[in-house]
C-alpha cells in the first residue's frame, strides 16, 4: 500500500493501536505501556505521518481530536499495528 503525505485512509475496526508518549528529545513515540494499547471498535480515518520511532511494529496516523480522546492519546496521533493493516 502506498503511504503518501496527505493521503487519508480508513483504519479498519479491529485494528490494534497504541497512544503517543513523549520520549527522547521531546519527540513523540508509540507507548510501550500495554495499558495504553487497544483495539479500534469502529473504522476511523487517518492520515499517514512519516515519523520515525515506531520501528517495524507501529505506524503513526493523525486522527481527529475525538478519535484521539477516545483512544486516550494526548495528541491527535495514534500508532497502528502494522501487521493488522497488512491483513485488513
Amino acid at each position: 500500500m502506498f503511504k503518501g503525505f496527505d493521503q487519508i485512509i480508513t483504519i479498519p475496526s479491529g485494528t490494534r493501536y497504541t497512544v503517543s508518549q513523549i520520549g527522547y528529545y521531546n519527540f513523540w513515540y508509540p507507548s510501550s505501556d500495554s495499558d495504553e494499547q487497544g483495539v479500534l471498535s469502529e473504522s476511523v480515518s487517518g492520515m499517514y505521518l512519516s515519523w520515525r520511532g515506531g520501528g517495524d511494529l507501529w505506524t503513526p496516523y493523525q486522527v481527529t481530536e475525538t478519535v484521539a480522546k477516545q483512544c486516550g492519546s494526548p495528541i491527535r496521533v495514534i500508532w497502528v499495528y502494522n501487521e493488522d493493516m497488512k491483513n485488513g
